[in-house]
């Protein structure tokens, strides 16, 4: 997948009416907000490969301000014909990218890129859809996801809003603490502890096991897709690249997002497991270690989402609370855990969600069994191997009934092409 970071330049001053449109400046409030704009690229770890902007002066000095938070690979182009640009004009110019940019940023003005936003969108998280369909506010940042097809072939209607960030949300949230579903910062900055996820990774994590556990359970053998849900920063997907794996992540926490390397950047998503922005059934399999941290009355709709990403299946690797009390006691691995469930109790909650156990026979868990313990170095983290049955979820053959109580979102119905386009012209005369 590509992504699109759609940036309206901060609020300009109207202090000299004499002044010509394009060289107005900043207001003290617009600088404002494009600095809050900044530490929320810096904290998300946001780096497009190439950043398009408008000549005009306001669109120019808002990029001086947001530009500080982007790494030196960024290359930064003005483009003046950008500068009042028409929805046409900018999808014309944005189907120039060069192929080797993955992500790219338009800072432009309003009405041209937000209803550009709105020509690529035809699906996404439903407030933020609406919020942008009405309007975009200077300084904010609109993010899409859109079909990894060439620049030149980008189709209308087929990416997805991921977020719509305001100065005005930034501003509110300055000062709170962190969400409900966000783990602590502590969490990985003394993970096992004493040292940090990044230092005690290599102990935690075994990837060929993964792999072969996959292979038992799946009979999937690399090259395949996976899913890393609660994947940090991203060096889970390193090692499973180098064992031939195509692993992508979703992780919540912007600290330890921030933290992924630019290589990574690209499939490592900041984003939340109870709404990715992946197609349906882009992955094989999906890994997952962020459950245990999503609160119960979220779990259902967590589930629904990695039912309908996957293809084949989910392997459990949450802590819970069946695993051996002397190592849990011992690790501290209920630390920071919202949800705490036997394995019989996540067995229900998957089998809502449209799951079954997977079929594994005796000498296949036995295998299994044998895999675990060579890779904790004898040390056991479940009771037995009939236990680990309930770490490895199938698709069931029928879709799951999503229960009522749940309050999910809608995909936004996307307009009939006559009245998009009719909107278009209008906005064009407009302008």
């Amino acid at each position: 997948m590509r992504m699109l970071f759609v940036m309206r330049h901060g609020k300009s001053s109207w202090k000299d009416p004499s002044r010509d449109d394009q060289d107005r400046p900043l207001s003290e409030r617009g600088k404002g907000a494009a600095g809050l704009m900044a530490e929320y690229i810096r904290e998300h770890g946001i780096r497009p490969a190439l950043v398009l902007s408008s000549p005009a002066r306001r669109a120019r000095e808002t990029l001086d301000i947001v530009s500080k938070a982007f790494g030196r690979e960024t290359r930064l182009v003005e483009d003046p014909r950008l500068y009042l640009a028409s929805d046409r004009e900018l999808l014309t110019r944005l189907r120039e990218v060069p192929e080797s940019a993955a992500s790219v940023m338009i800072l432009g003005h309003s009405p041209g890129i937000e209803v550009l936003a709105d020509l690529l969108a035809g699906a996404g998280e439903k407030k933020a859809l609406r919020k942008l369909r009405v309007k975009l506010p200077t300084a904010s940042l609109a993010i899409l996801n859109l079909p990894d097809v060439p620049w030149r072939e980008m189709p209308i209607g087929e990416g997805s809003v991921a977020a719509l960030v305001t100065p005005k949300r930034l501003e509110k949230d300055r000062g709170k603490k962190p969400a409900a579903r966000q783990v602590a910062r502590d969490y990985f900055d003394y993970y096992d502890g004493n040292r940090s996820y990044e230092e005690s990774f290599k102990e935690y994590f075994d990837g060929r096991s993964v792999i072969e556990f996959i292979r038992l359970v799946w009979g999937l053998k690399p090259p395949f897709r996976l899913l890393d849900a609660g994947s940090a920063n991203g060096l889970t997907l390193r090692a499973f690249e180098k064992l031939g794996v195509e692993a992508w992540g979703i992780e919540n926490s912007p600290y330890i997002h921030g933290k992924t390397p630019r290589r990574l950047r690209q499939k490592n998503r900041l984003g939340d497991v109870c709404a990715m922005p992946f197609p349906d059934g882009f992955f094989d399999v999906v890994y997952e270690t962020c459950l245990c941290h999503v609160p119960a009355k979220d779990l259902d709709r967590a589930l629904l989402e990695l039912h309908r990403v996957s293809r084949r299946g989910v392997l459990l690797g949450s802590i819970v609370r069946s695993m051996e009390k002397k190592l849990m006691k011992k690790q501290e691995l209920d630390y920071n855990v919202t949800s705490f469930f036997t394995l019989e109790e996540w067995a229900e909650r998957f089998r809502r969600a449209g799951f079954v156990p997977a079929p594994t026979d005796v000498k296949t868990l036995a295998k299994i069994w044998k895999i675990e313990e060579a890779s904790n170095e004898g040390e056991r983290w479940y009771p037995s191997a009939e236990s680990m049955r309930l770490c490895f979820y199938s698709k069931a053959k029928a879709s799951p009934a999503v229960p009522r109580r749940l309050d999910l979102p809608e995909r936004p119905a996307l307009l009939p092409l006559a009245d998009r386009l009719d909107r278009l012209e209008r906005f064009e005369k407009a302008s």
